[in-house]
């Protein structure tokens, strides 16, 4: 977070693109119809990366006691069931 550290605007790149990526998936999924169109996808975003880089310092405290894939699976999850929206036609008999 040091302004003067050498990495400190490859890691402030780094998000950023991390969260435009996110951000634009979410989008997508906006406009396919799969994500509500009220969700705040800049702020999920945002979330997001936070939520995996605690993850990612929790695993390296402790990579016995940290499961990072199944707690992530889990955040997603939990986006999913508040934000999520079923595709067009799903459930529909055919």
């Amino acid at each position: 977070i040091d302004a003067e550290h050498p990495g400190h605007a490859w890691l402030r790149q780094h998000h950023r693109a991390a969260a435009e990526m996110i951000s634009a998936g979410l989008q997508q999924a906006q406009d396919e119809g799969t994500c509500d169109r009220e969700a705040p996808v800049d702020r999920i975003a945002q979330v997001t990366l936070a939520v995996m880089d605690g993850l990612q310092i929790q695993w390296l405290m402790d990579p016995a006691g940290v499961d990072m894939a199944a707690d992530f699976a889990a955040f997603v999850r939990t986006v999913r069931e508040r934000w999520g929206r079923p595709p067009l036609g799903a459930g529909a008999d055919t």
